[in-house]
């Protein structure tokens, strides 16, 4: 009886962080968003659904243009990419390609991770720290999780409604 419990004990912890990650995989097939945004001549393109991302990239000057797709998984107000392919969909021919230098340093990051934050119902800024630092305000349509499905976050700045009352 004693070791039967002792058993138990040792492989606790165990079953907790088992379960903790497949809550954390379960929640994150729940992805169901498009996301726009634009930073340094760059539109961002994104879709996820049932926790597979892709993203299209487009330079505004040059019209390079790249395909960037991986596996989503979130916890708490974090995104974690896991990047399975950078695809260049149009080259743009010139040397001095913003998008083009942004990819190559990205490529050697097979995870990347991103903060959120809700402004308003629709409009979220994210947050990157490497390997390039940038605050984006960006357009989503949908939810990034299963449980943010479920329970929307508070903006936060108010809705015109709310300031006004």
């Amino acid at each position: 009886m004693k070791r039967t419990l002792k058993n138990t004990l040792l492989l606790l912890p165990l079953l907790l962080v088992l379960l903790f990650v497949a809550g954390m995989f379960i929640n994150s097939l729940g992805c169901h968003y498009e996301l726009r945004m634009s930073a340094n001549g760059v539109n961002y393109h994104g879709v996820c659904r049932w926790g597979k991302i892709t993203v299209i990239e487009e330079e505004e000057s040059t019209k390079e243009k790249w395909r960037i797709t991986g596996f989503q998984l979130t916890l708490f107000d974090q995104l974690v990419y896991l990047i399975d392919s950078r695809v260049q969909l149009h080259e743009s021919g010139k040397d001095d390609s913003y998008l083009n230098e942004y990819n190559l340093i990205q490529s050697q990051y097979a995870l990347v991770n991103y903060a959120w934050v809700p402004l308003t119902e629709n409009k979220v800024a994210i947050f990157q720290r490497d390997p390039v630092h940038e605050v984006v305000i960006a357009q989503r349509d949908g939810w990034f999780d299963l449980y943010r499905w479920f329970f929307p976050p508070v903006p936060l700045l108010p809705t015109k409604g709310q300031s006004e009352g």
